[in-house]
């Protein structure tokens, strides 16, 4: 069975009535659009935000290196974790707000579930260091 442009074009189940090229193209426009409005996504983090989360970790770096003991050290990312998250939410909203982009839908729970890995990853290896260094291992 021989496949043409029109029958490639759609999937299965859907009418494959195309009267001209032209109404074709339109066709493919609308779906092409449709496709990109899904799949639109929202930077949540603004490019200042994350400027300014990127300095509170240069910032603990340094200051949690020259602890003394590994509470302390501890001490100084959980501070700086918390101050960086404040800053990418507080900037994240203003960003929304600005734009009128609702956070509370499948662009939300996108960028939630992405942002999920990389936190319980981070908090996996933090809590192993931590470990180490308290058991002397």
């Amino acid at each position: 069975m021989r496949a043409t442009f029109a029958d490639m074009s759609h999937r299965e189940g859907e009418p494959v009535a195309v009267t001209s090229f032209g109404q074709h193209a339109e066709e493919s426009l609308q779906f092409i659009r449709r496709t990109m409005e899904r799949s639109s996504t929202f930077t949540a983090v603004p490019g200042v935000g994350g400027a300014g989360m990127g300095a509170i970790g240069l910032a603990a770096a340094v200051l949690a290196a020259n602890q003394g003991s590994t509470e302390r050290w501890l001490i100084v990312w959980l501070l700086a974790a918390a101050l960086a998250l404040s800053i990418g939410v507080t900037a994240m909203l203003r960003k929304a707000a600005r734009l009128g982009a609702p956070l509370a839908g499948a662009v939300g729970r996108r960028f939630a579930m992405s942002l999920a890995a990389p936190l319980v990853a981070g908090a996996a290896l933090t809590w192993g260091a931590w470990m180490h260094t308290t058991t002397g291992s």
